[in-house]
């Protein structure tokens, strides 16, 4: 069966598009072949997507099995210590594997188009492009760097100041301030700290970063020594910062041919941007009576419809009920164009060979090829834009396209960042809509919009809709757990991805969270969820199941018997809110607001997940579940009295077998209850 899976890859390479690598996104897989999601490792590699994938930590990649499709749906980078090396593996493996490694492109993988202007240094490209560095090692090269910052800082001034930045970035999603040159800074170490701090949403990443230094180029720690630094503070170390900005410098452009650097470098050289030219925009994927979408943030969704525009960030001209499926190729051709385009611009720029003004008396046709190239100008600004969750007011500061659009572009229509808050789109949202195809694909039963970028909590998150004319059920998933273990670092234990094959589709995963807020909801009369703020270590799944593995691996499928469950509720919390009064002054005041949560379970009794609106991690145990075994008679009424103090108890045996003790009228583990009653004796003591 690996050769009939391996001539359907070699078919599909001819139809897929131009080279060895599919540019247009449409792949068709054989029935026998397992298909996994995962998504948002963002800086990180958890032992087990280190084992799915066949890669580690330190680039060694083992053999994919040829039955066997890896989708990652963006946010490779950013928020962990790997972020590099999670670069060059992914590539690699996608290098390696171009039908059977599919990547989507995620906000924080496509805001690095950014760096190229950034973070650009010309003394430092001077130091990069002189002969004599050309074989020396990363220690030497860079000691000359810090030589020369230390004896002249006004020769490592940014090639683009705040106010050439400010027309592409100060925008709603990244950041909008009046004073934004102020903010933003041309000094170094104040541009780099607020970049990743502000505009990347990575405010460890300078740290971040001098970890996996460290560990990627072998380098001794007082690399980065700095004596007039305030104490150890990596974050106003100008020598991390300069590195920092020659990294970005390098792997943020396709160097031209013509432009040498140092070979210690070479395998840096344009990492970000060689990443994004295998990325798509949008993947669509069939297997068997399955179809399915899967991009960062999933299908766009407006006024009540699913859509996929032919440009990214504008509204289609033309709007039907069913998806236009051939938009998809338009995409994700339209973005490698840029791409290309993007880079062959910048190269000519920062060459100098031809100014961002034009000289007067260039040949005609090179005024045509840099009129041509100067339009990657335009679409850089876009790019950035639908990067960013500015909705509906990217255009700020500049117009786009007005000679092809009659609206403004908006972020909404792009399937990197649509999703603005799991209430307001996403599977919450999303409940019992389905995403409607064109009659050519009524084939297909099951249809799944597969996506990360938005929080999920402790647990993915998922919804079903059924359209009952056409016998199909549409699943949105949201696959984003990256701040189940840490707000400011991804995760380094949690993970989970889905399993699709032609007969069944799983999640696999286990969730770790050491010591951290958690908000312990209970139902009141009112139908509305309340929560008790706890700082507690969760594991998921509780206890190691019979086997050996301690990860979950439930079914979606509610005709089958480990259902992931799913319940709705309103979450009532407390939160501060500025107010004006009438003369005009401000104030902070607390209020009481609901918003509704979609929490998930893998055993029916503990659920789980997140408010959006303040990335409250949300636990809530379901009483209802707790019936069939009734009172326990395991237990002599002389143990239950010592275990309550002397006082009558009842313990019920919960479906599973759990034992549970009702206090209150609701119900809590009798393992819970023992932990109670022990820490109330030794504190009257």
């Amino acid at each position: 069966m690996a050769k009939k899976i391996a001539k359907k890859i070699v078919n599909k390479k001819k139809r897929g598009g131009e080279g060895e690598h599919n540019d247009v996104g449409i792949y068709e897989f054989d029935n026998d072949v397992d298909i996994n999601f995962f998504s948002d490792l963002e800086g990180n590699m958890p032992q087990e997507i280190e084992e799915l994938t066949g890669i580690n930590e330190n680039g060694i990649i083992k053999p994919l099995a040829n039955n066997r499709v890896l989708v990652f749906t963006g946010d490779l980078i950013d928020r962990g210590e790997m972020s590099i090396r999670n670069l060059k593996s992914m590539l690699k493996l996608k290098q390696n594997y171009p039908y059977n490694v599919i990547l989507a492109c995620g906000n924080r993988d496509l805001n690095k188009i950014r760096c190229v202007k950034e973070f650009w240094i010309a003394e430092i490209f001077t130091i990069l492009k002189d002969e004599n560095n050309m074989d020396k090692s990363i220690e030497y090269i860079f000691n000359i760097i810090k030589k020369s910052y230390k004896e002249d800082k006004t020769k490592f001034n940014f090639k683009y100041l705040a106010k050439d930045i400010k027309a592409d970035i100060n925008i709603h999603g990244i950041y909008i301030k009046k004073d934004f040159e102020e903010e933003y800074s041309d000094e170094l170490v104040k541009r780099v700290n607020f970049i990743y701090k502000n505009t990347y949403g990575a405010q460890k990443q300078i740290e971040f970063f001098k970890s996996e230094f460290l560990k990627l180029f072998n380098f001794e720690p007082n690399i980065f020594k700095d004596d007039d630094a305030k104490l150890d503070d990596d974050y106003a170390n100008p020598y991390i910062c300069l590195f920092i900005a020659m990294m970005n410098m390098i792997m943020g452009n396709i160097w031209g041919d013509d432009v040498k650097i140092p070979k210690v470098f070479i395998e840096y050289k344009g990492l970000y941007i060689e990443y994004l030219k295998k990325c798509h925009i949008m993947a669509k994927i069939t297997i068997g009576d399955k179809f399915i979408f899967a991009s960062h943030s999933g299908v766009p969704f407006n006024n009540n419809m699913f859509m996929i525009p032919s440009t990214i960030g504008f509204e289609p001209q033309n709007k039907t009920l069913h998806i236009n499926i051939k938009n998809i190729k338009i995409l994700n051709r339209e973005f490698a164009n840029f791409l290309i385009n993007f880079c062959n611009y910048y190269n000519y720029v920062i060459s100098e060979k031809v100014p961002i003004n034009y000289k007067k008396g260039l040949k005609e046709m090179e005024l045509h090829k840099m009129k041509l190239l100067k339009t990657s100008e335009i679409d850089y600004k876009n790019y950035i834009a639908i990067s960013a969750a500015c909705l509906n007011h990217c255009d700020n500061y500049y117009t786009y396209y007005p000679h092809e659009h009659s609206n403004s572009i908006n972020s909404s229509f792009s399937p990197i960042v649509t999703i603005n808050s799991l209430d307001d789109k996403g599977p919450l949202k999303y409940k019992n809509i389905p995403i409607i195809l064109d009659s050519e694909y009524d084939k297909f039963k099951k249809i799944y919009n597969i996506f990360g970028h938005q929080p999920a909590g402790l647990l993915p998150s998922f919804s079903t809709a059924e359209n009952k004319e056409k016998m199909q059920k549409t699943f949105h998933i949201d696959l984003d757990i990256s701040r189940a273990e840490n707000m400011d670092k991804s995760n380094t234990d949690s993970y989970v991805y889905l399993q699709i094959t032609a007969d069944d589709d799983r999640f696999i995963g286990k969730t770790i969270v050491a010591m951290r807020d958690v908000y312990e909801l209970s139902l009141h009369d009112d139908n509305k969820l309340r929560g008790i703020i706890k700082t507690d270590k969760i594991t998921i799944p509780h206890e190691p199941p019979a086997s050996d593995k301690t990860s979950y691996n439930v079914t979606l499928d509610d005709e089958k018997p480990q259902l992931y469950h799913t319940i709705i509720k309103e979450y009532n919390t407390t939160t501060k809110a500025t107010v004006i009064d009438d003369i005009g002054d401000q104030a902070t005041i607390e209020q009481d607001i609901s918003y509704p949560v979609i929490l998930h379970s893998i055993d029916g009794q503990q659920y789980y997940g997140m408010c959006s609106q303040n990335f409250h991690l949300l636990t809530y145990y379901n009483t209802e579940q707790i019936v069939t075994g009734g009172r326990s008679n395991k237990y002599k009424k002389s143990e239950k009295r010592f275990i309550n103090g002397k006082r009558k108890m009842v313990i019920y045996t919960g479906k599973r077998g759990g034992e549970y003790v009702k206090v209150k009228g609701a119900f809590i583990s009798l393992v819970k209850y023992k932990k109670i009653i022990s820490k109330a004796v030794k504190k009257a003591k």
